[in-house]
């Protein structure tokens, strides 16, 4: 019997801090914390993610002066316009660029209008992969080794490297006709 008694007298003071327990009430937050990282490297928003060779004008008797599948030897560039900048960060070395011209002639290595073959005349387009060596964009999906391109720090921004390109006139054909041609490059950028 005591020890029912004993029982009894303990079980309102469990009733009492139990339900003191329940009317207290603490609060608190899980806050769960990350960084999105964009792609490594970006365009530099001033050089824009495109460049254009403007290589003017060129009579069709200037092309006639061109074999059929070959070049003209007069190169065309110009440092500020025909250059694309892509900054990464100083951790980053870029790698490989692969390179995929949207039409290329029946002539290897040279591109056409990319809507067609209809002046007879297209482009050989060069990219410096170094300061002083280029190869010539002669295959679709062609990757290019840049590791050797150096870039320029620019403090905590990281490094710009610059693209440069040239090119030339190309006769496509035994009859030239006077028009309009344009050739497109797309290229995709690989990093370390």
């Amino acid at each position: 019997m005591k020890r029912s008694i004993i029982s009894l007298a303990m079980l309102p003071f469990l009733s009492v801090g139990m339900a003191h327990a329940a009317e207290i009430t603490d609060e608190g937050q899980l806050i769960i914390q990350a960084t999105v990282e964009g792609s490594s490297c970006h365009f530099n928003s001033n050089g824009g993610d495109s460049a254009i060779i403007d290589m003017g004008t060129i009579s069709t008797s200037d092309v006639y002066k061109i074999g059929i599948g070959a070049v003209s030897s007069t190169k065309v560039w110009n440092t500020d316009a025909d250059s694309i900048e892509i900054i990464c960060p100083s951790t980053v070395e870029l790698k490989n660029i692969t390179f995929s011209p949207t039409k290329f002639s029946e002539h290897p290595g040279l591109l056409q209008d990319d809507g067609g073959d209809t002046t007879g005349v297209g482009f050989a387009v060069d990219f410096y992969n170094t300061a002083t060596s280029f190869v010539n964009i002669n295959e679709n999906d062609q990757v290019v080794d840049v590791s050797g391109l150096k870039g320029e720090s620019i403090g905590n921004e990281g490094v710009k490297y610059t693209l440069k390109f040239d090119a030339r006139w190309a006769r496509l054909a035994q009859v030239v006709k006077a028009g309009d041609v344009k050739s497109t490059i797309k290229f995709t950028v690989e990093t370390d």
